[in-house]
């Protein structure tokens, strides 16, 4: 991003001056998030959130515009109880179940040791994700943005959180 005329991610602050780059800018990410609708198998999809949720109606699915090569992550609108509801679907595509368990068991931990994290929505059963058709999926509460505002308010927040997060790393159950 470009912040003060600046093509850098992030710089070291010193005595009041940028003193050097810590973090280069690229050529192939884009700091907007933008999602694009797609015709998605509405039988797969309700057999993944029947796993979540009792009543329901899918209202419209959407992918994240950019390469995903890992995972698939979709925006799904939900009506529940006449309400909207957004949610992210992930499907893992390359980690194995093991992986996945302890990737969403971590979040879980530093989430409840106060670091701000995305919340895992577990399954009816108490689960946090489900293996439907050979592939595993995990249901996130939805975090609405479109890009990342670089501001010194911006950055001291995630100076915070990574403070939080790393205060937490050493208390976190695995």
């Amino acid at each position: 991003f470009n912040y003060k005329g600046s093509k850098y991610i992030l710089k070291i602050y010193k005595d009041n001056n940028w003193v050097m780059p810590l973090f280069n800018a690229d050529n192939f990410s884009n700091s907007v998030i933008s999602y694009n609708d797609v015709d998605c198998d509405k039988n797969l999809f309700n057999k993944i959130l029947n796993n979540y949720f009792s009543e329901y109606n899918i209202k419209g699915v959407s992918q994240v515009n950019r390469s995903e090569i890992y995972s698939e992550n979709y925006k799904v609108i939900l009506q529940i109880d006449g309400n909207d509801k957004n949610i992210l679907l992930r499907k893992y595509n390359s980690l194995e179940e093991s992986q996945i368990k302890f990737y969403l068991l971590f979040l879980k931990n530093l989430q409840q040791k106060g670091v701000p994290v995305v919340d895992v929505v577990k399954t009816k059963n108490d689960l946090f994700y489900v293996n439907v058709g050979g592939s595993q999926y995990a249901v996130f509460d939805f975090v609405e943005s479109d890009h990342f505002k670089a501001s010194e308010e911006a950055f001291i927040s995630v100076a915070r959180s990574v403070a939080k997060m790393h205060k937490a790393f050493s208390g976190v159950d695995t």
